[in-house]
């Protein structure tokens, strides 16, 4: 895992993710921003996944989801978040595979977060990347302890 964090993520293919090449065409000054307006705007745990397998970006959703700061996510990589996740170059079509299905994430304290995983491909301009949404479907022990209690009144 210390290899994994210390790779530096590749550079052009993230900022591919997010930014869009002018070429000679007008496309408005919110095109090359869309991934990142959707996950700012997005109340559901988010994150933007570069074609290699870095998470680009997330939202605060997903930052706590997770047990980490948005600065902690965005320095890792899927298979440091995903467990169905084995090869990062994989992460991608690993994701389209598992959509609508439910994952387990790992969290900050070394606990398994089960959420079900919608995904969005991200054609070009904006690379081969995806954004994926997740729904937490993990029965923490507050939650099962307050429902026993209130079956129980």
């Amino acid at each position: 895992m210390a290899n994994r964090t210390q790779r530096q993520k590749p550079g052009p293919a993230i900022a591919g993710a997010v930014q869009v090449p002018d070429a000679g065409v007008n496309r408005g000054p919110a095109v090359g921003r869309l991934p990142s307006m959707k996950l700012a705007h997005n109340l559901m745990p988010t994150v933007l996944i570069s074609p290699e397998g870095a998470v680009a970006q997330a939202n605060l959703a997903f930052a706590r989801l997770v047990g980490h700061d948005r600065r902690q996510v965005s320095r890792m990589w899927c298979s440091d978040l995903m467990l169905a996740i084995v090869e990062d170059q994989l992460a991608v079509r690993t994701l389209m595979e598992y959509t609508e299905d439910t994952i387990e994430l790992l969290h900050g304290d070394l606990w398994v977060v089960n959420a079900t995983l919608t995904v969005e491909p991200l054609g070009m301009p904006f690379g081969a990347g995806l954004l994926a949404s997740f729904q937490d479907r993990t029965e923490h022990p507050a939650r099962v302890a307050e429902v026993a209690r209130l079956r129980a009144t």
